[in-house]
């Protein structure tokens, strides 16, 4: 079935490996959907490609380098995958901006929208790659909602047209504007958005006791890591995706009383003192040297996903 010697290799050392770490098992359950993943690495190997990082990043996309789980977790302690999901979604964005770009190129006002990317590229101080995709994204979407021929076409009540539809691009869509103004003198407005009274308290204070009520009962280990993540990121008032990237050089061991986010140490309520010292690894706390994620994902190199999070939200809070 596998034509090439290394891939007949990595299937035979994957399976000896995943018996000598008591794992035949879950490899015997899924064995269709490793093999599957191994004969295509067996494809590309035909090609003349070598067995290497490079040669899993240019057959697999994002989505599907997560789902190889185990094989993962595997190439990862081979050496041959050492990528990370924050490093893996940096690609997936870049790939899906290349996309958008080329398949820009085809409309009339595709040298608009290269001409506000590059714009986005130059500037002196560097943009997040997210940023970019999220402003090109408005870009786009905006010319294709007004059906211009060019950029300087644009209007107001276009503009208005596409906030009404998606109001979620109000913020990504006023650097394209700018971008319009100081190319072409134009002067159009992102609109005004109301003005909303400020949320009341007391929801979210529900929220939070729901949350710990649920962290108080028997859940399972990947629950708690995601109502752990949830809720210090609701007390916080954090992005949860950083507090996922957390690591335990960034707890205050043993107390657990406080955490670095983002570079600033920042005092955790007494109430979750407890859980946040039962998210210390066994080999961590025996004092080994190694820093691993404090909310470990699928496989080692990937910490817990914010997908994951919302799933056992949903699963386990009723409020």
């Amino acid at each position: 079935m596998l034509e090439t010697q290394p891939a007949r290799q990595l299937h035979t050392e994957f399976i000896r490996w995943g018996n000598e770490t008591h794992r035949a098992s879950k490899l015997a359950v899924n064995a269709s959907h490793y093999l599957e993943f191994i004969i295509r690495i067996d494809i590309a190997l035909q090609r003349g490609h070598s067995l290497g990082q490079e040669l899993l990043l240019q057959t697999f996309s994002t989505e599907e380098l997560r789902r190889m789980g185990l094989l993962s977790q595997f190439l990862a302690e081979q050496g041959i995958f050492q990528i990370d999901a924050i490093a893996r979604r940096q690609r997936s964005d870049h790939n899906l901006i290349q996309e958008k770009l080329q398949a820009s190129a085809e409309q009339n006002w595709g040298n608009d929208v290269r001409g506000f990317y590059d714009s986005l590229e130059a500037r002196p101080k560097q943009l997040k790659l997210r940023s970019r995709k999220a402003y090109l994204h408005a870009a786009i979407s905006l010319l294709a909602y007004a059906k211009v021929p060019r950029a300087a076409q644009l209007t107001q009540i276009s503009v208005n047209g596409l906030i009404r539809k998606k109001p979620g691009l109000r913020a990504s869509l006023a650097p394209f504007l700018t971008h319009l103004t100081q190319l072409h003198g134009m002067n159009l407005k992102v609109p005004t958005k109301k003005v909303a009274l400020p949320p009341s308290l007391l929801p979210q204070a529900r929220v939070v006791r729901a949350w710990m009520d649920a962290l108080a009962g028997g859940i399972s280990e990947p629950a708690r890591l995601a109502l752990t993540a949830a809720l210090l990121a609701k007390l916080l008032n954090a992005d949860l995706e950083k507090v996922l990237q957390l690591r335990h050089m960034d707890v205050s061991w043993p107390a657990g009383d406080s955490i670095r986010l983002e570079g600033r140490w920042l005092q955790l309520p007494n109430a979750v003192w407890s859980m946040v010292r039962a998210l210390q690894s066994p080999q961590h706390a025996k004092g080994a040297d190694l820093d691993p994620w404090l909310f470990p994902g699928r496989t080692f190199t990937d910490c817990l996903s914010t997908a994951a999070v919302a799933y056992h939200l949903r699963k386990h809070v009723t409020a």
